[in-house]
């Protein structure tokens, strides 16, 4: 009776442990996908709110040409920052700079709509809106929705 002491593992063993490793790393690199892929909308979200609270500040701050803003840029306006110029050439620049922006670091579309107030207590409304490329991963509009009221004086 000679017994034969076998050390290690079977071939069959070893298959079956790789086949169960190989589900485990597909599961972690669709959940790695999944992670890049939510990332980066919550990084484009974060850069399309900054840009339109920018533009938000921008219609804030130019009061004077609040039904200029609009209206679709006409024309580059670059040349405003370095000189002097009327309140609609500076929202023609601001919504210049703002489509220029929109379309550099996200690949949208801007837009700016104007309702005027049409009451007493009615507040001017500014609705700036992205949108962004039909895309699977990234869908959406982001859209910021602005009260304006003319400043009080005293």
């Amino acid at each position: 009776m000679n017994r034969i002491h076998t050390r290690g593992f079977t071939l069959i063993e070893v298959l079956l442990s790789l086949a169960v490793l190989s589900l485990g790393l597909l599961g972690a690199a669709a959940t790695l996908l999944a992670s890049v892929r939510e990332h980066t909308a919550a990084r484009r979200n974060m850069t399309a709110t900054a840009l339109l609270s920018d533009m938000a500040e921008r219609v804030r701050a130019n009061p004077a040409a609040r039904a200029v803003y609009a209206v679709a840029a006409s024309g580059s306006g670059s040349d405003c920052d370095a000189r002097a110029c009327t309140a609609a050439e500076r929202a023609t620049a601001d919504r210049a700079w703002f489509a220029e922006r929109a379309s550099t670091l996200l690949s949208a579309e801007s837009s700016v709509d104007f309702a005027p107030a049409t009451g007493v207590a009615a507040r001017d409304r500014y609705v700036m809106t992205l949108r962004f490329a039909a895309d699977d991963a990234l869908p959406g509009d982001i859209s910021l929705a602005l009260l304006m009221r003319a400043p009080v004086a005293g």
